[in-house]
């Protein structure tokens, strides 16, 4: 029977199995760890196995509980499973995410005892958790909080609940948020007070129900015997806690996921539970697929070396069956406009039909990227549409500058920006602004203002001029203006040496200002570009997936995605990894620099069939160093290259691209030597792994 299965799904869905998927998809009872590979065709394996124990062990589709972390991955494997084992829906077994789990048994007891709830989270929400935070940390701080930072204390909220971390212990954790421990009681305070619950509320009194109520508890139990986790590397404790609760005493908990792709440190998610799967269940078996079924070999096999550099991991042999295809590419610039101008000629000459990804760590990087791709009519869509850009302090002080010097009247802008000019303005002169008629200048009211001593009135008059002459330049013009002779520059470099992290962001969106300034001839016209800018932003991240478009996104994002042809971009250091990670690691704590890793790792495997890195050479000007893990991944290719004597990227007869030299067709090979005839320049010999790894030399073959 067993047999007839396999190939009934060979003949009628064209689905034939490796013996490592086999092996997996038929294991029954007790625990089991699959560690399946990018690409490795886990979904498939989850739906046929739940197939399996229907049709052939004779299970009750009712007794089995498969979850996900996304509603539409959850969907979506319900789909995929009623078109393979062609049942309706009302026979198909219970696919579901783990907070609409926890969701059903919490307002099954809630509802028993009488107890009215709200969801802070969604549309119908009385008020949004986001608003709710802003309104506590307003009040506690006695200040707003700027768009960035209310992200990074939503995760800090979700993060104390997923590690289980009590109230007590808050103060040990190390977030970068003021006065984190009285935020989070206060939140939670409210929220009993007001009967609200977020989604992470769900899985934390989810878990107190069944603990306490045991005959809740066994209800669950007996209904599920059969329970299986998709993306096992994205959960975190409280999901574990709640899993061993729920799957004890039969302990049939069957989970597929891949240590090396677990990239949601930040929300809480922990690999250690996988890597300590057989210390929490001694008869647990261990899977592994391996075999890659998404990209070609010359991808598979840098990406599994690069990988293994983590410590904390499961040893995976990651391998394919498809060709060679193009080398993974590595193309440095010297400044990000040149890295931009690549890019867009890349774009104009590949096929358009191909799938296309560009890649980044950081939603920054986005808007160069939009900027350039909306002057060029390249269409492309915005996987999320976070627009931190705008509301970034750096960002609004150099608006806050333009605002100043075409309008002197415009006392709020001058707020913003008076300590940052090393001008010796003081708060008690800021409030003589305030108190300004609206048709006043603001330099006008401090050279004449009596309360200013002879000099400080006199400086102000210079300050003027220097605002009269900036508003008479050209955008870029204007931009090194500011640095330069409005003591801007002066002020960054002051402020990094005690927030350097927050500085070096600051200087990367700089670099992005200026490259749109040199695309602007006025201020005004800048001005409204960075408006435009940020308006396609909103509007992109809301259009519907295109296949003909370009996919904008932050390598958090495109997890679980594949493309044709990915590139990565602004690869360097502070970027990825980021300088929080590289700072542990200097203190001996190399946890988050290998989560960093693994999200440039879950990158490079979104290619099928072309991977390009794009990065920057170092400059001492402005301390920029090439991303780690760009070396790293060159390091690979020579590798690669010097193993393999035949030369795994380049046979004699392949059309080649130098970049100098332009076609040509290879002659011979001799372990890292090539050999090219040239159109137009004759025979030149020519090291492969150097020419590979600076993106100098390129297979003439279409994808």
């Amino acid at each position: 029977m067993m047999k007839d299965f396999f190939e009934k799904l060979k003949e009628t869905k064209n689905i034939d199995f490796t013996d490592q998927q086999k092996k997996a998809l038929l294991h029954r009872e007790g625990p089991a760890l699959v560690l399946a590979v990018p690409g490795a065709g886990k979904t498939t394996v989850l739906i046929s196995r739940v197939a399996y124990l229907i049709n052939v062990l004779g299970i009750n589709p009712k007794e089995i509980l498969s979850l996900t972390f996304s509603r539409a991955a959850a969907r979506d494997m319900k789909k995929r499973f009623i078109e393979i084992n062609g049942t309706d829906s009302t026979s198909a077994p219970h696919f579901s995410t783990i907070h609409s789990f926890a969701h059903q048994v919490v307002k099954k007891e809630l509802s028993t005892q009488g107890i009215e709830y709200h969801f802070i989270e969604g549309k119908n929400a009385p008020i949004h958790k986001l608003e709710l935070l802003k309104q506590i940390y307003s009040h506690i701080n006695k200040k707003g909080i700027k768009e960035e930072t209310l992200e990074d204390l939503a995760n800090a909220i979700s993060f104390v609940k997923n590690r289980m971390i009590s109230p007590k212990d808050i103060k040990q954790e190390n977030f970068e948020i003021k006065s984190f421990p009285e935020i989070y009681g206060q939140y939670e305070k409210w929220k009993r007070e007001k009967r609200y619950i977020d989604f992470d509320d769900m899985l934390t009194l989810a878990y107190g129900i069944l603990r306490k109520n045991t005959k809740l508890l066994q209800q669950y139990r007996f209904k599920y015997t059969y329970i299986q986790v998709d993306e096992g590397q994205d959960t975190s404790p409280i999901q574990y806690a709640l899993l061993r609760l729920l799957v004890h005493p039969r302990q049939n908990l069957f989970i597929v996921a891949d240590d090396d792709q677990s990239i949601y440190g930040f929300r809480g998610a922990d690999p250690k539970e996988l890597l300590d799967f057989k210390k929490l269940y001694p008869q647990g078996q261990v899977f592994y697929m391996e075999e890659n079924f998404r990209s070609t070999q010359s991808i598979v096999a840098i990406a599994n070396q690069f990988i293994q550099t983590n410590q904390n991991r499961y040893h995976k042999n990651l391998h394919t069956q498809k060709e060679m295809g193009s080398p993974i590419l590595v193309k440095r610039s010297r400044e990000y406009k040149e890295q931009i101008d690549y890019l867009i000629e890349e774009l104009k000459s590949k096929d358009p039909q191909c799938s296309t990804a560009i890649l980044f760590r950081n939603h920054l990087s986005a808007v160069g990227l939009v900027d350039q791709l909306l002057s060029h009519d390249i269409p492309f869509y915005l996987r999320e549409g976070k627009r931190y850009f705008f509301h970034h302090w750096l960002t609004r002080d150099i608006l806050n500058f333009l605002y100043l010097a075409l309008d002197h009247e415009d006392g709020k802008s001058f707020e913003g920006i008076y300590y940052k000019m090393n001008q010796y303005i003081s708060k008690k002169n800021v409030d003589l602004v305030k108190k300004k008629s609206n048709n006043q200048s603001v330099f006008d009211v401090l050279k004449n203002s009596k309360e200013l001593p002879d000099f400080q009135r006199k400086r102000m008059a210079a300050l003027e001029e220097k605002f009269f002459i900036l508003s008479t330049l050209t955008p870029i013009k204007a931009l090194k203006y500011i640095e330069e002779h409005l003591n801007y520059g002066k002020f960054l470099q002051q402020r990094k040496k005690t927030r350097p992290s927050m500085v070096s962001t600051g200087e990367f969106i700089l670099t992005r200002l200026k490259n749109i300034a040199e695309n602007t001839s006025t201020l005004i016209e800048f001005l409204c570009r960075i408006e435009e800018i940020e308006n396609w932003m909103k509007q992109c991240s809301k259009q519907k997936e295109n296949s003909s478009a370009i996919l904008l996104s932050t390598l958090h994002g495109a997890k679980g995605l594949e493309f044709d042809r990915v590139y990565m971009i602004d690869l360097v250091e502070d970027q990825i990894p980021t300088y929080a990670s590289i700072k542990q690691w200097e203190r001996g704590d190399i946890g988050l620099l290998e989560e960093e890793r693994r999200l440039f790792y879950v990158g490079m495997t979104r290619a099928k069939k072309e991977l390009t890195l794009l990065s920057l050479y170092p400059s001492k000007a402005t301390d920029r160093n090439c991303s780690q893990f760009v070396e790293e991944v060159q390091a690979c290719i020579k590798n690669e290259i010097h193993q393999n004597q035949a030369n795994p990227y380049f046979k004699v007869q392949d059309k080649v691209q130098h970049k100098l030299f332009g076609p040509g067709k290879i002659q011979w090979i001799q372990d890292n030597t090539v050999a090219i005839d040239f159109e137009n320049h004759g025979v030149k010999k020519l090291a492969a792994d150097f020419c590979m790894y600076n993106g100098i030399l390129e297979k003439m073959q279409s994808i």
